[in-house]
């Protein structure tokens, strides 16, 4: 601030006289800034000039729709202030002279915000892959999501987190290795970690399926049946079925049920195998709101058909067309390792064949002549669908 006097000079343009200048003053300037995981406000301001000395600072604030309060005092030019979120707070520095007289910087006001939770959270698919289970997780990345807890739940009911998968991309991947596929049906979840490392919003369950297969050897049928999957978004349109014959699965299911149905019977009486038949069912998902129509596996679950084993007692190699050739009737068995053995009275073997399709038609291995008639020992030996071997022995009469 200057003063001037009502005399001025003659020189054009005229100019007037003045006093000395006052000191210069200038204002204090609040900025405040959010730590949004700490919930605190840090307020920071520049000094007020002009005054030969600064006792100190008062920092005013309220929370909207409160009164103003008084958070402290301080000689430097910065001050934290711990706040509620979801709330707008004003601040206001009051500088006090060491005279005693104070001066306002601006109101400075700021709105609380919380870290936002993610539009969508879903956990798309859980299916049995071998002895695992993959898992596969659908996020939106539009908010500070940093970490995702993949979790299952305990024979108790309860959710552990079982993962910690820090977030790379809007689709998650994650397989559980520690699962017994062919005992249990497991139930996941997801929560979402927000970039504060605070726990958030939880995702839907996803339930693998669980197939038993039962069989009835007599007949040659076998009865499946399963856990229902959860849970998708869409609607299951039903359930795939597919057979495996021999551990071999072909490329499409031998039959689809609706949706209400978990039980099936699989008739088996024309099916040729080594013994084993192995089967899985496949959860098929409409389209979704999300645009996804997934399928979850289930474990595969196979059962092993008992040989059937059925050998002559004698045969009569005369040249009749009838009874020609001693050969065991065999069904469900693997051929591999098959071998037909033919004794005689001293134990030696005098007749050896590898194939199932051919049997002893009376002659002497090495000889090329026929057999007398009598009564020879044979032995069969074949592997069932489990791998197990079966050895069968006795007695065959050759007649003339």
């Amino acid at each position: 601030v200057a003063a001037f006097d009502s005399c001025w000079t003659s020189t054009i343009p005229p100019t007037y006289q003045t006093s000395a200048k006052g000191l210069l003053n200038t204002t204090v300037f609040l900025t405040t800034t959010l730590n949004i995981c700490a919930q605190e406000v840090d307020l920071s301001w520049s000094d007020y000039i002009g005054w030969t000395g600064i006792d100190h600072y008062e920092i005013h604030g309220r929370k909207l729709g409160e009164s103003w309060v008084n958070f402290g005092s301080t000689t430097d030019g910065t001050f934290t202030v711990s706040v509620d979120d979801a709330s707008t707070y004003c601040f206001v520095i009051e500088a006090i002279c060491t005279t005693g007289v104070g001066a306002f910087s601006n109101i400075s006001c700021i709105y609380i915000a919380i870290p936002g939770q993610p539009l969508f959270n879903y956990l798309k698919l859980a299916t049995v892959n071998g002895e695992t289970i993959e898992l596969t997780h659908y996020i939106d990345i539009s908010t500070n999501v940093a970490e995702l807890s993949i979790q299952k739940m305990d024979e108790f009911g309860v959710y552990n987190e079982i993962a910690l998968l820090p977030v790379t991309g809007q689709t998650m991947y994650y397989t559980d290795v520690f699962v017994e596929v062919h005992k249990n049906s497991y139930s996941y979840q997801v929560q979402v970690i927000d970039s504060c490392f605070l726990a958030g919003e939880i995702s839907n369950i996803a339930k693998t399926i669980l197939l038993n297969v039962q069989n009835d050897d007599v007949r040659k049928l076998n009865y499946l049946n399963w856990s229902s999957y959860q849970d998708f978004d869409g609607s299951i349109l039903g359930y795939n079925i597919y057979r495996g014959i021999n551990g071999v699965f072909s490329g499409s299911p031998i039959d689809n049920v609706p949706s209400g149905q978990f039980s099936y019977e699989d008739d088996v009486n024309s099916v040729v195998s080594i013994g084993k038949i192995c089967y899985y069912v496949e959860a098929i998902e409409a389209t979704n709101s999300f645009g996804f129509a997934e399928q979850s596996r289930s474990n595969e679950s196979c059962i092993v058909q008992e040989p059937t084993i059925y050998i002559p007692n004698s045969f009569s190699p005369d040249g009749d067309e009838r009874n020609q050739v001693f050969l065991p009737i065999l069904s469900d068995f693997d051929p591999s390792e098959y071998e037909l053995k033919i004794y005689n009275r001293w134990g030696q073997p005098i007749y050896i064949s590898n194939d199932p399709a051919i049997g002893w038609n009376g002659i002497v291995k090495g000889t090329n002549q026929m057999a007398g008639t009598g009564t020879y020992l044979y032995s069969v030996t074949l592997i069932d669908g489990n791998g197990v071997e079966i050895f069968k022995k006795g007695h065959v009469n050759l007649l003339k």
